[in-house]
Formats: structure tokens, C-alpha cells, sequence
């Protein structure tokens, strides 16, 4: 039986780029209509994102949360 997905993909449409990063599609759109993240024609109307585009869009978007240390009272 032939694989439905592949393995590793190389890139996504902006539907399975979405449920990838667990957002709106509509983020997805918008990022790609603002030119914030580059994004490919294919065939017809379909459109894909190379996946280290999007992953460079996601550090550049939302920067890394980092640990607060709690100070200790007095």
C-alpha cells in the first residue's frame, strides 16, 4: 500500500500548516497576504509553504518564552 503522507515534508499547504502550529488558518492567510511568510503557487489554486520557511516565520513571530526566577521574600 503506497504512503498517504510522506515522511519528512518538504513543504505544506496552508491548512496543514495550520493544524501543524495548532492556529487559524486564517493566521496562516494572513501572514502570507501581508508578505510575512512566503508561500508558493502549485498546481490549480493550491499553495505551499516550504517548511523552513515556516519554521523561520514562527521564531521571527513569536519569540521564545522565557522562565521568570522567582525572587525570594525578604
Amino acid at each position: 500500500m503506497p504512503r498517504t503522507r510522506s515522511l519528512f515534508p518538504v513543504a505544506l499547504s496552508v491548512q496543514a500548516s495550520a493544524d501543524a502550529l495548532k492556529i487559524p488558518r486564517r493566521v496562516i492567510a494572513d501572514a502570507i497576504k501581508s508578505a510575512e511568510l512566503v508561500a508558493y503557487a502549485g498546481s490549480g489554486r493550491r499553495v505551499r509553504i516550504l517548511v523552513p520557511d515556516l519554521i523561520e516565520w514562527v521564531r521571527t513571530t513569536w519569540p521564545r518564552a522565557s522562565i521568570k526566577r522567582r525572587v525570594p521574600n525578604g
